[in-house]
């Protein structure tokens, strides 16, 4: 399945999405296939800098709680694919349902 990406607030495995794209601080990376779970720093917090953080981390996915337009077409773009999903979720249990969850199209 490859790697999704999320957006949280805090270095948690517990931790539940962003509310905000640019300004989380934290894009946590899930190898499905081994379990390994890599945290980086959102340094620039600017929308741009964030998007190129997510394309080079190799992820095919992305769980996040928002995603402006020209983010999203940007991602989309390169082959990403999104969900927008409640930021009330803790972030790593939504990959456990990601198979059957479509992508969000138009939900940002």
């Amino acid at each position: 399945m490859g790697k999704i990406a999320f957006l949280v607030d805090r270095m948690d495995e517990a931790a539940a999405l962003s509310p905000f794209y640019a300004k989380a601080k934290w894009l946590l990376v899930l190898d499905v296939d081994s379990g390994v779970v890599t945290w980086m720093p959102n340094r620039r917090a600017e929308p741009n800098g964030l998007t190129a953080q997510l394309l080079a981390s190799g992820a095919g996915a992305l769980i996040c709680g928002w995603v402006d337009d020209a983010s999203r077409r940007a991602l989309e773009g390169a082959g990403m694919v999104i969900h927008i999903r409640p930021c009330t979720c803790a972030a790593l249990s939504l990959a456990e349902t990601l198979a059957p969850m479509p992508p969000t199209a138009g939900d940002a």
